[in-house]
């Protein structure tokens, strides 16, 4: 097996981590890496990978298909969806990092409003780290929405 297609097994083995092995996650992953373009290919990709759960095998022939009806190359096709998915990674990343420092810039308040959260009462505290929670999670749901952009 060939380093690209080595990285596009590892690719869908996360696709298919996050749940998003189906013909709605995949064509979105498609629309993303600019292979699907149309109306007449999103229909024809969805017709060959199916309802349900679709195996990397039935991924990697709908792939092939797609590239043979447009005359591209499969291997064009393949670095196409690992760039889409290294530009997503980098945006989770940068994603996650900023929820990271925001969420330290709320520990330095805390640490810092101490003596005002142990006057002010537990309600004061509670408001604080449930509002850091919730960006935390928000962060999170962006980190593993990758592969499904429209539920952003």
């Amino acid at each position: 097996m060939d380093d690209t297609m080595k990285k596009m097994e590892d690719a869908f083995k996360a696709l298919k981590a996050s749940g998003q092995n189906t013909a709605t996650g995949i064509t979105d992953w498609l629309k993303r890496a600019a292979i699907i373009t149309d109306e007449e290919t999103e229909r024809k990709a969805k017709e060959l990978l199916g309802e349900g759960k679709v195996t990397y095998e039935k991924f990697n022939a709908a792939v092939k298909k797609l590239a043979q009806d447009k005359k591209a190359k499969f291997d064009d096709y393949s670095k196409k969806l690992l760039d889409s998915v290294s530009t997503a990674a980098n945006d989770a990343k940068g994603t996650v990092e900023q929820e990271a420092e925001s969420f330290k810039d709320a520990v330095a308040k805390f640490k810092a409003d101490t003596s005002n959260f142990l006057h002010a009462g537990t309600s004061t505290l509670n408001e604080t780290v449930n509002e850091q929670k919730t960006k935390v999670v928000e962060a999170a749901k962006n980190v593993f929405s990758i592969f499904s952009p429209s539920e952003k």
